[in-house]
């Protein structure tokens, strides 16, 4: 991965934490959007335990990779679309953990 390939990943990456955090909030997940909020104070501050906190996120029961499908079970807020917001999270999980992913070998492999 180049240099533009990964300022732009970091990019998406910030822009995707901020935008989990607040649809976790709005959904009533607020242990996951403080998760998501950790990882972005982290990730902005240059520390890549940051990306290490992010993708333990991932896998298991009670992950954040299972939000999306609860969501179903819950009372949302009337101007939010359940399947939306299931979509949404889903794409955003996906993109948050392919960037964090890469910008972690990435960083891994120029130590």
């Amino acid at each position: 991965m180049d240099d533009d390939e990964a300022d732009e990943r970091y990019d998406r990456l910030v822009a995707n934490l901020v935008a989990a955090a607040d649809l976790l909030t709005r959904v009533g997940e607020s242990y996951w959007a403080a998760w998501m909020t950790e990882a972005h104070r982290q990730i902005t501050a240059q520390d890549a335990h940051g990306l290490e906190h992010l993708l333990r996120a991932y896998g298991g029961m009670g992950s954040f990779t299972e939000i999306a499908s609860v969501l179903h079970h819950r009372h949302l807020p009337d101007d939010l679309d359940t399947c939306h917001a299931e979509a949404e999270l889903s794409r955003l999980g996906s993109a948050l953990h392919d960037d964090a992913d890469a910008l972690l070998r990435r960083f891994e492999h120029h130590r």
